[in-house]
């Protein structure tokens, strides 16, 4: 059983954004005796600081702290985390939504983890990795009515992923310390979330990945940078990571989640929704070059009739 977690919100400026999730984790956990739910303001210079304690007045379930200044992302998990003494750290992103259940799918996750399962990460709506389901709207609304009947067929076991997305994931709080938190070289965020599974890696602990439990993502909501700022961080970032790991694989999301379907062929329910949202999403994310865009299709069907055996 999972004795404690603790659940970290970040954020910086955009309350109304962060007001959308707080309601989605109140009903969840204010009665709930496995999370304690702490939300740093990360130097906010608009008016987000004033409404967060208004909140707060009004819903004293949450734990308050405030950063002066703007620790990056990485810093600011660093903080709070270094107090805390759960048995489990959970990194929320401000620009993410528990649906209903979520946090008991959550929790239904953590306690089938071994010892060894340091890492477990949700499905979700927008990510450049494995964790993504395609839908074929952008309507908030329709996707987390669809949410109760997706994860209800996602698979129950636990299942491998090259890297985890940190908008959010739970780590146990032993790796947590053993990799000394997130690391700072990366500012105010981006890949570091890459390098941490990396590291994570090295000594032996992948991430994993829950059907069963999914979160709502924006996308890109908790940066305030401009497009122009976020390439040159982006750019910036990325060589920071090639610096610090000799082998790494930047695999396009399409990919990612091709390997994930061929890896876990067996484990996945096949004929689910889960599933065949995938493969429309590969069928719908083609490479722009003729050749490739063959050389792609080619490799759905051989998934689809070989590896997932589907008819």
């Amino acid at each position: 059983m999972v004795k404690n977690c603790c659940g970290i919100l970040v954020f910086n400026n955009f309350f109304t954004t962060t007001k959308l999730l707080l309601d989605s984790l109140l009903s969840q956990t204010k009665n709930d005796n496995y999370i304690d739910v702490i939300v740093l303001d990360n130097g906010s210079t608009d008016d987000s600081l004033h409404h967060l304690k208004e909140y707060l007045k009004i819903n004293p379930f949450f734990s308050l702290k405030i950063s002066q200044k703007n620790l990056g992302f990485a810093g600011g998990f660093n903080k709070i985390f270094s107090e805390s003494s759960g048995e489990w750290n959970l990194i929320i992103s401000s620009d993410t939504e528990f649906p209903k259940y979520s946090i008991n799918n959550m929790i239904m996750g953590l306690e089938k983890c071994s010892k060894q399962q340091k890492i477990l990460c949700p499905v979700t709506n927008s990510s450049g990795n494995a964790q993504h389901i395609y839908f074929d709207t952008d309507e908030k609304k329709i996707i987390l009515d669809r949410i109760p009947n997706l994860t209800k067929q996602g698979s129950s076991e636990l299942m491998e992923i090259y890297r985890a997305d940190f908008f959010c994931v739970a780590i146990r709080t032993d790796l947590w310390d053993l990799l000394k938190g997130i690391s700072e070289d990366f500012g105010m965020g981006y890949y570091e979330d890459f390098d941490f599974c990396l590291r994570a890696k090295s000594k032996g602990y992948n991430p994993y990945l829950y059907e069963k439990w999914f979160v709502y993502h924006q996308g890109s909501a908790s940066f305030g940078a401009n497009k122009k700022d976020l390439s040159l961080l982006l750019k910036k970032n990325k060589r920071v990571l090639k610096d610090k790991h000799k082998i790494i694989e930047f695999r396009h999301r399409r990919n990612d989640i091709l390997l994930f379907l061929i890896k876990h062929s067996r484990k996945l329910i096949n004929n689910n929704l889960l599933t065949k949202l995938r493969i429309e999403y590969l069928q719908h994310d083609l490479p722009r070059s003729p050749l490739k865009k063959i050389i792609w299709k080619i490799k759905i069907k051989l998934l689809i009739h070989y590896h997932l055996k589907i008819v």
